[in-house]
């Protein structure tokens, strides 16, 4: 019995393809004797083209795809979602994502936003603050501000600033300095987070009197050594263990799957993962394991579902349950 599923990213030789090809390894040797054949498909897709990524999921689902995961960014999820919630297929996701639905078909890994709402809210309690600025970044970010701002966690004034379009960020963030404010919760990309910081302590917001909480879940593998001597408190959370001994076992496999335009000698850290490569080799797990149990329970095979076609996966649903049940 072949089960094909397919994965669509936004760039090539990007670490959560080395982790997704380094979990199908696993998952393939986990089920070599089980009469499960793994396989898959994968595409590049444009992070804002919808009809090209349309094109190309219709194109995998002609070949039979069980299980479609991704893209990670921009903004083609959606069609995405929208044919595989008409032919039954179950869309793993791994990805910050504010319009989660209930009763579709997919499966997102990432926490939900209302829960990391949840969990800022109980920072900021434990830390005893009173009236505090939230910065952030875009549209995104404000809708988290809006879920905190739903359930504040202090009856003082909360200041909300927007950061400008970058890259410089420092008049925002020195009227912040100027305004006397001490006590600062950032919510941005990860990808602007340093910069950001580092502006920050330029114009005097990284003192000893001064305390950051951060919104990114991928904090911990940023580095703070040009922060070690501020005395600012920087505060943030995590879901990745890069310290723990199975999580250390599993990432030392990774380096066989680094793109051949790596350097020979390179290994991946487990310091360096961030949460979404945790998120895709979990969730080829999860995809996986399901399969096989619901291999046991029933005949399953794969089926060519056309988008141009009312055909639908017969067993899309019931893997879904399964997946949701794990």
């Amino acid at each position: 019995m072949k089960i094909t599923s397919g994965i669509l990213y936004n760039e090539e030789n990007s670490m959560l393809e080395t982790a997704f090809k380094s979990s199908v390894d696993v998952a393939k040797a986990k089920m070599m004797d089980s009469g499960v054949q793994l396989d898959v498909v994968s595409k590049i897709v444009p992070l804002y083209d919808s009809f090209e990524t349309q094109h190309h999921v219709c194109e995998m689902l002609v070949d039979g795809v069980s299980g479609m995961f991704g893209p990670s960014a921009g903004d083609t999820a959606p069609i995405v979602q929208s044919i595989c919630d008409y032919k039954e297929i179950p869309h793993i996701q791994t990805r910050w994502d504010i319009n989660q639905k209930r009763g579709s078909c997919q499966i997102n890994l990432y926490p939900h936003p209302n829960t990391l709402a949840e969990a800022l809210i109980d920072i900021i309690v434990a830390a005893n603050w009173e009236s505090f600025t939230i910065i952030y970044e875009n549209n995104d970010s404000l809708m988290q501000i809006t879920n905190i701002l739903k359930s504040p966690p202090t009856n003082y004034p909360i200041r909300i600033r927007q950061l400008s379009s970058g890259p410089n960020y420092r008049k925002e963030l020195r009227e912040i300095k100027d305004s006397g404010e001490t006590k600062i919760l950032l919510d941005c990309s990860f990808s602007i987070l340093t910069d950001v910081l580092l502006q920050a302590q330029q114009v005097g917001l990284m003192g000893s009197e001064h305390n950051f909480i951060i919104a990114s879940l991928d904090m911990h593998t940023l580095d703070l050594e040009p922060f070690r001597y501020s005395g600012t408190k920087i505060t943030g959370m995590r879901l990745v263990k890069p310290l723990d001994i199975e999580f250390q076992n599993i990432v030392s496999q990774w380096t066989d799957n680094l793109s051949p335009l790596e350097p020979d000698d390179k290994i991946v850290l487990p310091e360096t993962i961030q949460l979404e490569s945790a998120l895709i080799y979990d969730a080829v797990q999860l995809f996986t394991t399901s399969i096989y149990n619901l291999s046991k329970e029933f005949e399953i095979s794969e089926t060519s579902t056309p988008c141009n076609s009312s055909l639908s996966w017969k067993h899309g649903f019931t893997l879904i349950n399964y997946m949701k049940m794990a």
